[in-house]
């Protein structure tokens, strides 16, 4: 009896080192094919018509009618610089931008497909298309106007700033110098001397003001104003008197 369990346990012993030498090394294995994939992306490049380059500072310059397609990002172009080396690329001469439901046309182009981040600049024009989240809810569609928007794709946030960032929805406008909006919460922040008007023609004025689009509410911090307009009754309506 004492010879069966003896049995037993070593039975389990071998079984436990069994699975700590196996564990460790399926991690590895994935990590390895999950880091595979990764170096595995691409950046793939069409209507190319004019390329030349620097192969020791692995740069290349394109011209035509480019579509650069990183992942659910698409680029049309003109002309584009890039560096094979730092995964970076600069496009310029008129950039149209799509990713996922926003839309992006500007002067230029800075985007690293590495980190996953851009800048544009020159006339900025971000469109949020009409769509739905996650849970299914619609994600009311807008316009925004800047000089420079920094956009990270990995988080779905960006900042436009400008002279005057104007922000165009069916409910109201709103103007200020800088806008901070996360895609998937659907929050803005509005800094800069911030103006926010319903089409009712209902103005407010704050230090801050901070929108919810999905919740369709606002929030006025600091030095709050707000100004709106009440109708006279018409004398008719009272008989004349």
């Amino acid at each position: 009896m004492n010879w069966q369990k003896s049995r037993m346990v070593w039975g389990w012993l071998i079984i436990i080192i069994l699975l700590l030498l196996v564990m460790p090394a399926a991690a590895k294995n994935k990590a390895k094919d999950k880091a595979k994939d990764k170096e595995t992306e691409r950046v793939k490049i069409t209507g190319i018509k004019k390329a030349w380059g620097n192969t020791d500072k692995k740069q290349a310059f394109l011209e035509g009618d480019l579509l650069i397609i990183h992942e659910e990002t698409r680029i049309k172009t003109t002309y584009a610089e890039l560096n094979q080396d730092t995964k970076e690329g600069t496009f310029s001469k008129g950039v149209f931008t799509d990713y996922k439901d926003i839309k992006v046309e500007s002067s230029e182009l800075y985007i690293n497909f590495k980190k996953k981040n851009g800048v544009f600049s020159g006339a900025v024009r971000v469109k949020r298309q009409k769509s739905k989240d996650k849970n299914g809810k619609e994600k009311e569609p807008f316009t925004l106007l800047c000089d420079r928007l920094e956009m990270d794709m990995d988080k779905e946030t960006f900042i436009a700033t400008g002279q005057t960032v104007v922000l165009e929805h069916e409910d109201f406008t709103g103007r200020c110098q800088r806008l901070d909006y996360d895609n998937q919460g659907e929050i803005m922040e509005m800094v800069g001397d911030p103006v926010l008007t319903r089409k009712e023609g209902d103005t407010v004025k704050g230090d801050r003001i901070r929108l919810n689009l999905k919740d369709e509410t606002f929030e006025i911090l600091d030095n709050a104003e707000m100004a709106f307009e009440v109708e006279e009754e018409d004398d008719a309506d009272d008989g004349g008197k």
